[in-house]
């Protein structure tokens, strides 16, 4: 060391420096703006030294990694989870909103709630034999009897009582699903 006597205050700042390089080099090079007579030799001998725990700065540095990567898994999990709440509360806003929606409204909804409910299977890798599934598969079937001008106008006279007694279908297969 030259006869030099370094600071922890010196030492920590170079191993937040190799911390975020990962380089004695790197790391001598930078802390020599300040400590201009430091060398290679003495920073390499700091980041072998053991702190309070037994941590050269090899572990130290992959310790904090680990903890800043669990710590970036929990936020993306609570983030996801939040996206997924969300985007369910919104479903359900868009199925209570049918059966007062008019024709033209109606399309437009059934088609938002069918991909909403398509972002919200793939999100939550729920099983696609699941009632979102029959949901989906019940919209699409309106949708593609729309299409057809013979079935469209009896289907636009009709709506009402349809719609009636399809909602009451899909409130009994969520009750024996819940069963």
């Amino acid at each position: 060391m030259g006869g030099k006597r370094y600071t922890n205050t010196d030492k920590e700042q170079a191993f937040r420096i190799f911390f975020e390089t990962g380089s004695i080099s790197e790391t001598t090079r930078r802390m020599k703006k300040y400590l201009p007579h430091l060398s290679k030799a003495t920073v390499s001998a700091w980041s072998n030294e053991k702190d309070g725990r037994g941590l050269d700065w090899n572990a130290r540095r992959q310790e904090i990694q680990a903890a800043s990567n669990k710590g970036l898994d929990k936020q993306l999990a609570s983030d996801r989870k939040e996206i997924l709440g969300n985007a369910q509360a919104f479903r359900q806003r868009i199925l209570a909103q049918l059966p007062v929606l008019e024709a033209k409204t109606l399309e437009g909804a059934t088609f938002a709630f069918t991909a909403l409910s398509k972002f919200i299977l793939e999100q939550s890798g729920a099983d696609r034999d699941s009632q979102q599934t029959a949901r989906e598969a019940t919209t699409a079937l309106i949708l593609a009897l729309r299409d057809d001008p013979e079935i469209a106008d009896l289907l636009e006279r009709k709506w009402p009582e349809i719609e009636k007694r399809l909602f009451d279908h899909l409130e009994r297969v969520q009750k024996q699903a819940a069963k």
